[in-house]
């Protein structure tokens, strides 16, 4: 019997526990750690540095770390972003880590497969179709603009509530095709055995 990888998610906040429900936990287990500071007005380099001591009071070996930021309107791409997070990382941790910088944030992820996630929350979301162009914009007000009037008792006004529904119903390989970020997070998690349900 094959030992299931570990699994630690260090993300922005809570949002990104929609994963718990996407991820095929009989592969892993896995546990989340919020960092404190997120948003747009946080430098980088405060980022970093929140980062370093995580992974310095987290690190275990054969424990996968993956830390998932948001880009947001920040006017690097979030390549470049990843590049200056790594680097200043690097220079305050030498352990193996993993970084996903979404472009823009978790919802874009979302977004990645809204013809399927509508279709499967029709009642209280606007059909649309999947598009490229979704990636790198304001997933929130994207999101936002497909509610219908009327979201019913499954899904209420807070975000972090309907993400961890709505995230539910993207297929995941449907949606790493519109999102270069998504994909990353799964190529990562594939290459550790991990499956997404």
């Amino acid at each position: 019997m094959s030992t299931k990888n570990k699994v630690i998610f260090v993300v922005d906040g809570k949002t990104e526990r929609a994963l718990e429900k996407k991820i095929d936990q009989s592969t892993c287990t896995i546990r989340f750690v919020r960092r404190k500071y997120n948003g747009r007005e946080v430098p980088i380099s405060l980022i970093a540095k929140e980062c370093i001591g995580i992974l310095n009071a987290i690190y275990s070996a054969g424990v996968v770390i993956v830390l998932i930021v948001d880009r947001e309107d920040r006017d690097i791409s979030d390549q470049t972003m990843e590049a200056q997070l790594r680097a200043q990382i690097t220079a305050g941790f030498s352990g193996s880590y993993n970084i996903v910088v979404a472009n823009q944030m978790f919802e874009n992820w979302i977004l990645s497969d809204i013809e399927n996630v509508s279709d499967k929350n029709s009642e209280v979301l606007k059909r649309a179709s999947n598009s490229a162009s979704n990636e790198g914009k304001d997933g929130t007000t994207i999101l936002n603009s497909l509610w219908k009037s009327n979201r019913g008792e499954k899904y209420s006004s807070d975000k972090i509530t309907n993400a961890k529904v709505l995230f539910r119903s993207v297929r995941t390989d449907e949606g790493v095709k519109y999102s270069t970020s998504f994909d990353k997070l799964r190529s990562i998690l594939t290459s550790v055995g991990v499956k997404f349900l």
